[in-house]
């Protein structure tokens, strides 16, 4: 499955080893589910049939729920990153640094953005342009309040329009 890596980092799992567990488990799980499904005195083979299929089918059910709930712990916490951001911003600091801070403030109550505005910052040193990391991070959300930060981002950056008050007016808008 090509998309795999990219199903298991939106849902908050990156490396190897999620690959790996969650192959694992559309093998196994299916095989236990046929030996469990042997052990059941009535209507035996409808068992050993359909209890494999949910076992199969489980593991990726299990995924997408959890790629759902992540990007819903993100669009919860966008607001309260958008008001840092702006006070950051407005305190003097510029959007690179704003956005680094904010990934670290908010890294108790909100691990996920955190984790999302970090990644944006460790691209931008490996040598990503500002806009492919804004525009990535967007198409890793797949959510539109993400995908118009990022287009605000993009704005301000091409026609020099001040960050901050693009910043506060997007605030407004999201609320």
């Amino acid at each position: 499955d090509a998309e795999l890596p990219e199903r298991l980092a939106n849902a908050g799992y990156k490396g190897t080893l999620p690959a790996d567990l969650y192959t694992a488990s559309r093998i196994l799980c299916p095989l236990l589910a046929l030996v469990a499904g042997s052990f059941i005195p009535y209507s035996r083979m409808f068992w050993m049939i359909a209890l494999p299929a949910a076992a199969y089918i489980a593991p990726n059910i299990v995924l997408t729920r959890l790629v759902k709930r992540r990007r819903e712990m993100i669009r919860k916490s966008i607001p309260d990153a958008i008001d840092l951001l702006v006070i950051c911003v407005d305190a003097g600091l510029g959007i690179d640094q704003a956005l680094l801070r904010v990934g670290q403030e908010l890294g108790n109550s909100h691990p996920q953005i955190t984790e999302e505005l970090l990644q944006i910052n460790r691209e931008q040193r490996a040598g990503k342009p500002r806009i492919q990391a804004w525009a990535d991070m967007a198409e890793r959300s797949e959510l539109p309040e993400i995908d118009a930060f990022a287009g605000m981002l993009v704005q301000t950056e091409r026609f020099g329009t001040p960050i901050a008050r693009a910043l506060s007016a997007f605030a407004e808008n999201i609320r």
